[in-house]
């Protein structure tokens, strides 16, 4: 939970409906937390395909970190992060049970925002992360790999505004998460009335490209510089099990900003219905 303090962050986040349940009786939400890149946008892509979803509204959250630019000495922690993300999810549905998901860093995010509605009480019907590593596997993402990463996503870039355009917006809000994570202590759901959890974990790797040489990074960061860039054979949840009481690992081939739409309405359909 959000601690006390004499000046409270006044930060405030929105929600975008991506789709309104068209049945009566539809009064189940869905809040979907973006990745590193902060923006709900991430999702407009599921908007077709979620006209197949009768009876549950899915809404993107924004981090307010995108527009307001917190202090550098002072940053707001993951946990300050959910507890902004509470109060809008809160004014969308005052009530539980609440249908929770967040897609890559988001997924941690996620899993605080459900921490913290179950400490106070509410309940939670479902969990669900897409590449998603638990903070005890990976604390934070190395910084050589962020900028291999921001790299390999430049390649396909076609002029130097695009490629500044992408650097700019990863940037920023990214170095935040990756702080953010970072500092997070993660620990386990209170209560004994805890969600199921689904997990979609992509077996390919990112790095699927030859130009760019790999990024060199301490032997503790190997892990997670492996997971992120090298196909996946194994069948393990990053870690998710050792929080998590009931939790499903659903392994598609790969999950893109391309082809999201696909993955993430599936990853919708099997934790709701």
């Amino acid at each position: 939970m959000l601690a006390d303090t004499e000046d409270p962050c006044p930060a405030k986040t929105t929600s975008m409906l991506l789709h309104r349940a068209n049945l009566a009786s539809g009064n189940r939400n869905l809040f979907l937390v973006p990745g590193g890149f902060g923006s709900g946008a991430v999702f407009r892509g599921l908007q077709p395909s979620l006209v197949a979803v009768k009876n549950v509204s899915v809404y993107a959250l924004d981090s307010a970190f995108t527009i307001i630019k917190p202090d550098p000495r002072q940053p707001p922690t993951l946990e300050e992060l959910a507890a902004i993300y509470v109060a809008e999810i809160k004014r969308k549905q005052p009530e539980g049970p609440y249908l929770i998901g967040g897609y890559s860093i988001g997924g941690v995010v996620a899993y605080e925002i459900v921490r913290q509605l179950l400490e106070d009480g509410n309940e939670v019907e479902k969990l669900f992360m897409i590449d998603t590593a638990c903070p005890t596997f990976s604390t934070s993402l190395p910084k050589a790999l962020v900028d291999f990463l921001n790299s390999i996503m430049e390649v396909s870039a076609t002029n130097a505004d695009e490629i500044q355009e992408k650097r700019r917006g990863k940037n920023d809000h990214s170095t935040l998460a990756n702080q953010q994570l970072s500092r997070y202590q993660v620990s386990k759901f209170p209560g004994r009335k805890t969600p199921s959890a689904v997990i979609f974990l992509a077996r390919e790797g990112l790095d699927k490209q030859n130009k760019i040489p790999r990024p060199e990074v301490l032997p503790e960061e190997q892990r997670i510089v492996n997971w992120f860039l090298d196909d996946r054979l194994g069948d393990g949840s990053l870690g998710w099990e050792e929080l998590l009481e009931d939790v499903r690992v659903i392994r598609p081939r790969v999950i893109t900003f391309d082809d999201e739409a696909f993955y993430v309405k599936s990853a919708i359909d099997h934790p709701i219905d």
